[in-house]
């Protein structure tokens, strides 16, 4: 695999999106992720191991994301309820 294609062009997208995470830019960092992933599965396939740690990223975004919606939705249910 050369160019956009290669394993390691992938190991940086998920890396950049790792960073945009932490940073919170987090929708900046979805398309990344799933970037990587794209990338993963055409050169490894679905059932590689770098495919699971790829798509774990992005489900650990997802998840936290989840959480704060639900966080401030408890909040405003408190506001409300006050």
């Amino acid at each position: 695999m050369h160019g956009d294609e290669h394993p390691q062009v992938a190991t940086g997208l998920n890396n950049l999106a790792s960073l945009l995470y932490s940073q919170g830019k987090i929708n900046e960092a979805i398309p990344y992720f799933k970037e990587t992933i794209t990338i993963f599965k055409k050169v490894y396939g679905d059932e590689h191991p770098n495919v699971a740690t790829a798509l774990n990223n992005l489900a650990l975004l997802l998840s936290d994301q989840v959480r704060t919606f639900l966080t401030i939705l408890r909040c405003l249910f408190f506001v409300l309820l006050s």
